[in-house]
């Protein structure tokens, strides 16, 4: 089992920019691990623990529409988790809205801007 205490004590370290890349890199290993037939079961699970306290961790100090959107999506692929892993048409929705979320994060991040400024 995760160390929450310590992942969220590395999380609340990161700048508010890289928080949000954190949490689209999570989204990106949801899409990833759902590609990957024999454990994504198991793993998924955990990442969206992991992104659900990652958007809690940003709601504290940001009131994002956004945010509020994506927890109420988390928690219902946690809550269903089951369900949806047992239907491979509910895990493509998975895949291509963990996707888009990931994209969208990342561009309110501003990281990708600011590495391309760099190169």
């Amino acid at each position: 089992m995760p160390n929450w205490i310590a992942i969220e004590a590395g999380f609340l370290k990161l700048t508010y920019t890289r928080e949000l890349g954190e949490l689209a890199a999570c989204l990106a290993r949801i899409k990833a691990w759902c590609l990957i037939e024999d454990s994504f079961r198991e793993v998924v699970p955990v990442i969206l623990d992991e992104s659900l306290l990652y958007v809690s961790l940003l709601q504290r100090e940001n009131d994002i529409v956004e945010l509020t959107q994506l927890k109420q999506l988390l928690e219902d692929w946690r809550e269903r988790w089951e369900i949806i892993a047992s239907a491979p048409s509910e895990v493509t929705v998975v895949v291509t809205t963990a996707a888009t979320w990931s994209e969208r994060l990342l561009d309110m991040s501003g990281l990708l801007v600011a590495e391309s400024r760099s190169a």
